[in-house]
């Protein structure tokens, strides 16, 4: 499993719907490549930062997000509007 690979298949990943032989590989990958690790966690904090971006209401937006994140979802949609 490369990097790529990893990169490609990360939401079939995620949900669960990769066989288990290639879900094993992931796992594997993961074990040994911090750089994945980062990047699966990185990817689920901004789905997790999405979903609440769509909810209603005054909810504040918890302080580890990166401001950058934050400016580049407003950015997007003033474009949206």
């Amino acid at each position: 499993m490369t990097c790529r690979e990893f990169i490609e298949f990360i939401e079939d990943y995620r949900s669960g719907k990769l066989p288990e032989a290639q879900r094993q590989a992931f796992d594997l990958h993961l074990g040994k490549c911090p750089s994945c690790v980062c990047y699966l966690d990185g990817y689920e904090k901004t789905i997790l930062l999405g979903r609440k971006s769509l909810c209603e209401g005054d909810d504040r937006i918890p302080e580890e997000v990166p401001a950058e994140l934050i400016e580049a979802i407003l950015a997007a949609r003033k474009k949206g509007e």
